[in-house]
């Protein structure tokens, strides 16, 4: 056999192999669709819509709706856990709140907000307890309170009027 041919002989054989190991792990590996649940209020709207793997946990988005049909909470899950973005929505469709999870814990920043739109809260989550700097908001946006937190514990708080002048203690 000169080069040239032992050159093609590997290449099919290496083909060959990858093909038969592409065969058999989809032959040994679960490779069903999603199942897309759906459930409806008994005037027919959507109530909830959500995704699951074949283990039966929710894997994908959840969206909960009122009987009006209007989305009130969307929440990701992986593997039957929350994981990444959480919404609740005001009736009118408006965002009322915003959270981030991991492993169905809080991690990240929190967000509240009025009906009005407006931002009332911002705190930082590790693990579930507040982290880092914590504030809250008049209903025109104006900060009320700045606070500071350690593994769930306020550490420090700063208090403001509605024009934003701090209030001594």
């Amino acid at each position: 056999m000169n080069i040239s041919t032992k050159f093609r002989f590997t290449r099919i054989l290496t083909f060959t192999f990858s093909l038969s190991t592409c065969v058999a792990f989809a032959q040994t590996n679960d490779l069903k669709q999603p199942d897309v649940k759906k459930t409806y209020y008994p005037n027919g709207k959507l109530q909830e819509q959500a995704i699951y793997n074949s283990d039966g946990q929710k894997n994908g988005l959840d969206e909960k709706h009122n009987d009006q049909g209007i989305t009130v909470e969307t929440t990701m899950y992986v593997n039957g856990k929350k994981n990444g973005l959480s919404k609740l929505f005001f009736d009118d469709g408006k965002v009322k709140l915003e959270q981030h999870f991991t492993d169905d814990r809080l991690n990240g920043i929190q967000k509240t907000y009025n009906e009005n739109g407006n931002e009332t809260s911002e705190y930082s989550y590790i693990d579930d307890k507040r982290n880092g700097e914590g504030k809250t908001f008049y209903d025109d946006g104006t900060m009320k309170t700045d606070e500071i937190y350690d593994n769930g514990n306020m550490t420090s708080q700063t208090k403001y009027d509605k024009k934003g002048k701090e209030i001594k203690k």
